[in-house]
């Protein structure tokens, strides 16, 4: 869910990506409180345990703060996210009905130079 002006020109962008080729979709749009919290706190998980198999000699404060930080470079803190404004939303690319991952950073171009 997004707000319908967001939408609006979502819609836009998107016939004009369909036209180049490129499927885009909203993946993900207006997030809770609660939901942005559940996905911080998952991303946070994710990177404890990764850093306890990379890094063994770190203790559980230093884990604990690199977790935090790499955290906080991907996902925004519940209360900060504009998830939650309905103005912002994560976008994918579909191919053939299925997530499309090749040449992504083709596409990431393309909007970033056709956004506006």
């Amino acid at each position: 869910m997004v707000r319908l002006e967001v939408f609006n020109q979502f819609q836009m962008l998107r016939e004009e990506a369909l036209k180049k080729g490129y499927d885009i979709i909203i993946d993900s749009g207006f997030r809770s409180y609660e939901y942005q919290e559940d996905v911080w706190n998952k991303y946070f998980k994710d990177n404890i345990e990764s850093l306890k198999l990379e890094n063994p000699d770190l203790t559980e404060e230093e884990i604990i703060k690199k977790a935090t930080i790499l955290t906080d470079q991907f996902v925004a803190r519940p209360g900060t996210s504009e998830h939650q404004t309905g103005l912002a939303f994560d976008f994918a690319v579909m191919k053939d009905g299925k997530y499309y991952e090749d040449n992504i950073e083709e596409v990431i171009k393309w909007m970033s130079e056709n956004a506006y």
